[in-house]
């Protein structure tokens, strides 16, 4: 455990020069296009507006470029082979990579934002936004990590199973029959309210359920990653 301890800081800058860097130049080609093509004629406001929508959906990709082939694509590779050469245990490695892509998830964010303030115009979201991104990441990415070591496309994963779960709730709403409320409870949380609106305050039962999910998800990947035999590559 203290060798892993110590070779976080490692792991953490070998994942941000490969993910958070192709995240970092994605958001580039994203937001600051945009933000010059607004910047002369709109106000601070409608900017930090643009912001706002444009973050939200380039946390979609930055989560799918952090959450791909967290576990399975070292299966794939055979890198697996050198990483469990000692007694280490699967679980705590990929439970210690999830929380290193996390962070490079985060940094990757607070990067997009500092370029679009020093190339653009100094603006700032709101840390409402930024924890609705977060607590969005956190989701996504565990069910992208359910898949990992199921599925070479295991980024696509948890957008689609997002939208079908939508698509379900809206032909099966929870309040019109039992299997709707039954479905209601084991699809993962699709709801459009924001967990830290901009007027202050938190909406506790939306967030707390969105974090339990995610919680499942990620013990379920877990699950997967000690009963799955690191010689299975699919």
């Amino acid at each position: 455990m203290n060798g892993l301890l110590r070779y976080a800081p490692r792991h953490f800058l070998d994942q941000l020069i490969t993910r958070g860097a192709v995240m970092v130049v994605i958001g580039f080609v994203l937001i600051l296009p945009m933000s010059l093509a607004q910047e002369a004629s709109a106000t601070s406001e409608q900017m930090v507006g643009l912001l706002r929508e444009m973050l939200t959906t380039v946390g979609l990709f930055y989560t799918m470029i952090a959450s791909y082939g967290l576990a399975g694509g070292d299966v794939r590779q055979g890198f697996y082979r050198f990483l469990f050469a000692k007694p280490i245990s699967p679980v705590v490695y990929y439970s210690m990579s999830y929380v290193v892509t996390t962070a490079v998830f985060a940094f990757a964010i607070l990067a997009t934002i500092g370029l679009n303030a020093l190339m653009i115009h100094p603006i700032w979201p709101g840390w409402p936004l930024l924890g609705d991104v977060f607590v969005d990441y956190l989701l996504i990415s565990a069910l992208i990590l359910v898949f990992s070591r199921l599925s070479n496309a295991d980024w696509i994963f948890g957008p689609v199973i997002l939208g079908v779960a939508s698509v379900v709730r809206s032909r099966f709403p929870a309040d019109d029959s039992l299997h709707g409320k039954v479905l209601d409870v084991l699809l993962p949380p699709t709801g459009t309210s924001r967990f830290f609106p901009f007027d202050g305050g938190v909406n506790w039962e939306p967030l707390l359920v969105q974090l339990t999910y995610a919680v499942i998800m990620f013990a379920l990947a877990m699950l997967i990653v000690r009963k799955l035999s690191m010689g299975s590559a699919h």
